[in-house]
């Protein structure tokens, strides 16, 4: 806590760009504030019916998402708040949108979930219903980024529970901030699908480059 507080007190006593260093006026000078937007069709993975990223993760993206998730410095995220729409998916204004949940205690660690913060933007900008309590995290699992590829289907396995429902949409919009594998996206789907929602799509802030793509 102390930590993020001196970052934060640097950052508005002498602020630098986060990348180079360089001093500027804002987080991130001209020349770092660039991410790559994604192109072409959107991904299929496994039960999702389809995925749209907005960016290529890079290093200024894995930094800043570090500052979030770790210094818990969560304005970070309004950075990328314009970026927040859903072209390319093929949505309706009766969707939901839900945000892929965290475990209840590494959200009281962390005090809010970065994903939810995402989703709430896209509710904003396209009017959609925001439900963060139909898809529940129930178990603890150790983060996707220190397991191998085949190891993160295995990690995320019966963690996430559907909370049953009368209502249910047509579609559900699952919303995270970055993507690697898929493998949480795939899990949070089929979860969803064994609840009784008939399509789910996927929309990410960022997606990291793999050789052989999303899996």
């Amino acid at each position: 806590f102390n930590c993020s507080i001196d970052l934060a007190l640097s950052d508005i006593l002498s602020p630098t760009c986060l990348q180079c260093g360089k001093p500027c006026f804002r987080f991130l000078c001209s020349t770092c504030d660039s991410f790559e937007k994604t192109i072409g069709p959107n991904a299929v993975i496994g039960t999702l019916d389809a995925v749209r990223p907005v960016y290529w993760l890079n290093p200024v993206a894995q930094k800043i998402l570090h500052r979030v998730k770790l210094a818990r410095e969560r304005n970070w995220l309004d950075h990328f708040a314009s970026a927040c729409a859903l072209d390319g998916l093929n949505w309706g204004p009766s969707d939901w949108l839900v945000p892929v949940p965290l475990h209840r205690f590494r959200h009281c660690r962390r005090t809010f979930n970065q994903s939810e913060i995402l989703a709430k933007y896209l509710s904003r900008r396209h009017g959609l219903r925001l439900e963060n309590t139909l898809l529940k995290k129930t178990r603890w699992t150790s983060p996707q980024s220190q397991s191998s590829r085949e190891g993160r289907g295995r990690n995320l396995r019966r963690a996430f529970v559907c909370q049953v429902r009368r209502e249910l949409p047509g579609t559900v919009i699952l919303v995270d901030d970055v993507m690697t594998t898929g493998a949480t996206l795939e899990a949070c789907a089929t979860t969803l699908k064994r609840g009784g929602v008939q399509r789910v799509l996927g929309w990410t802030l960022f997606q990291t480059k793999l050789k052989n793509g999303p899996s």
